[in-house]
């Protein structure tokens, strides 16, 4: 099935059968106001190529998806992709994910459906939420967008890894998984109100904090290098700093630890490093580390085959 040029259409529900292909061409204008299933190809070959799915959209094993030029789709409901999906991007590509009348859900268990440009745009607080059933990673190769007033969240233990550029308008929500910066990204868009669990930065060139960062999972550097200036750095996991000695530019930052248990250190440079849990155990298992000042408030220090030099204590004793 061929959307002719300048066509506006409205169907209640389509499936796609495998073998099957439905292509949106120039100036055609799709609204699906129910839900749409892929098993076949689904094909948006012009600048001007336009979807709007306002309940689920799904992609199943054999479904595929080619959007070229600047094609744009618009998912209100839930986008379910299941293992087997494909999906292609032209770099001006669009996904739009997101309603201001319900909360939706994103259920990813197939490794070769990535995103190009994707925007999250719920309004009113609604949330976007990467669910916990996800078997796959999310990968945005393009800009990641979270509008004003929209909400991205993660229940999955899935890494969502954005590889280009992100502007950050709303709110994130990472419950569980890991935030993956990669590529030229050179900014940790931080805004009041946010939660992250595990944060991986793998970047060309510095990556600069812009406000303070709360993590209730793990760091690991493993490219470029994390400059945190004089913001702070609460962590409740491990700190990995696999590119050493780069990888980290201390500046004036305070780094806390302060987990419910034991937290692993294995080399690093901190300004002022601190520990402010009763239930914290610090451990520097192996390697060379060292801070200007350290501030122990609460909790444990195990230096258990590390070194650690201290220049100076916050509280004597």
């Amino acid at each position: 099935l061929i959307l002719n040029p300048a066509q506006a259409v409205f169907i209640n529900n389509i499936t796609i059968e495998h073998g099957m292909s439905l292509t949106i061409g120039q100036g055609a204008d799709l609204t699906v106001q129910g839900d749409l299933t892929v098993d076949g190809l689904l094909l948006m070959n012009h600048s001007t190529s336009r979807l709007t799915v306002q309940q689920a959209l799904y992609f199943g094993a054999t479904g595929t998806l080619n959007v070229s030029n600047s094609g744009e789709i618009t998912c209100q409901g839930d986008l379910i992709i299941g293992p087997g999906a494909v999906s292609s991007w032209s770099s001006t590509s669009l996904l739009k994910l997101g309603s201001a009348l319900s909360d939706t859900h994103i259920y990813n268990d197939s490794d070769d459906f990535t995103f190009r440009n994707l925007t999250i745009n719920t309004n009113f607080g609604r949330s976007v939420t990467i669910s916990s059933l996800s078997q796959a990673d999310i990968v945005v190769t393009g800009h990641l967008l979270i509008n004003s007033d929209s909400v991205l969240r993660s229940e999955s233990i899935r890494r969502v890894s954005v590889q280009s550029t992100m502007q950050h308008l709303g709110r994130l929500e990472f419950i569980n998984g890991t935030l993956a910066f990669s590529g030229a990204i050179n900014v940790m868009p931080i805004r009041g109100g946010d939660i992250f669990h595990n944060l991986e930065v793998n970047v060309n060139s510095f990556f600069d904090l812009n406000s303070s960062l709360e993590l209730t999972g793990n760091l690991v550097i493993n490219g470029g290098t994390l400059r945190p200036g004089a913001y702070s750095i609460h962590i409740k996991g491990d700190w990995t700093n696999n590119v050493r000695p780069g990888g980290f530019i201390k500046g004036t930052s305070n780094v806390v630890f302060h987990g419910d248990g034991e937290q692993i250190c294995s080399g690093e440079d901190f300004y002022r490093f601190t520990i402010n849990n009763p239930l914290a155990e610090v451990h520097f298992p192996t390697g060379e580390s060292s801070c200007d000042f350290f501030d122990l408030q609460s909790g444990a220090l195990h230096i258990t085959g590390g070194i650690l030099v201290v220049q100076d204590l916050i509280r004597n004793g």
